[in-house]
């Protein structure tokens, strides 16, 4: 008898934990999110690759700095004195303030947004009900944002595997049918004759999803895989998280440094938008 599939947020463990330099767990992950049909995937996997990139430098820091009891590190929340929890970051406020078409919006308008604007946390802007919201509220927010000096495109397996070993990387592919792809073992790879071209990604008007590669790894016949975080819900392979034939994914994007932009740098750019 089949066993019933349970839904549990498991950062990445069931199909991370065995791969060397895969970046799993809930020190380094956000939730699993779950795209509505109104919501393009950039918003989310631009937050998802701030967010663990960030939690990493955190992590890195905490190991050669001196501990302060009870208090977290800069731009982290803590759960414990030793713990790092990654910020949520605002995914409705890329939806309400970048420009886009209908839902669909481009992963280089979003970089771009972030670059130039920053970005709040999930607290101080967060989801509305269904995504219906569509105005921008930053404005009216005086909070510091996060932002980023630019982002990368790799090119070159060697490069891609590099950055890996570092970080999280945005990954896309221009394979609709992996939709289908729900309740799967953690120890199943899609392959690239499982992912057949599907009418929304045909040649003519070509849409890319993009999700966040977290690690990689090799099969029983020495083929590369990735390990992939998606935002279709706990549902979609195991727990939200699969391995991927290398070939299923096209281009790879990292964000360079991080910094932190107060609220009077955030105050004055408004101003000076409105003047």
């Amino acid at each position: 008898m089949e066993q019933a599939y349970t839904e549990i947020e498991d950062y990445g463990e069931s199909v991370g934990k065995k791969i060397v330099g895969c970046h799993w767990g809930c020190s380094v992950m956000t939730p699993i999110r779950k795209q509505h049909l109104s919501l393009s995937c950039a918003p989310q996997v631009v937050c998802d690759a701030i967010s663990s990139k960030l939690a990493i430098l955190s992590k890195r820091f905490m190991k050669v700095s001196l501990e302060r009891p009870n208090r977290s590190l800069r731009g982290q929340t803590s759960c414990s004195n030793r713990a790092v929890v990654p910020i949520l970051f605002s995914v409705q406020e890329l939806y309400d303030c970048v420009d886009r078409e209908e839902v669909s919006m481009k992963l280089r308008d979003a970089f771009q947004y972030v670059m130039l604007k920053g970005i709040n946390i999930e607290q101080r802007y967060p989801q509305a009900y269904q995504n219906c919201q569509e105005d921008c509220q930053c404005a009216k927010i005086s909070a510091r944002k996060i932002t980023v000096t630019g982002w990368k495109k790799l090119n070159g397996l060697q490069e891609i595997l590099g950055a890996l070993e570092v970080q999280p990387v945005i990954g896309t592919t221009k394979f609709g049918s992996i939709r289908t792809f729900m309740c799967s073992h953690p120890d199943v790879i899609v392959r690239l004759k499982d992912a057949e071209d599907t009418p929304e990604s045909s040649s003519s008007g070509t849409r890319s999803h993009a999700i966040l590669v977290i690690g990689h790894g090799y099969d029983t016949d020495n083929n590369l895989y990735y390990v992939v975080k998606n935002s279709w819900g706990l549902r979609w392979g195991s727990h939200g998280y699969m391995k991927f034939e290398a070939a299923l994914l096209n281009h790879f994007y990292i964000p360079e440094r991080v910094l932190w932009k107060s609220p009077e740098d955030v105050r004055l750019q408004y101003e000076a938008r409105d003047g």
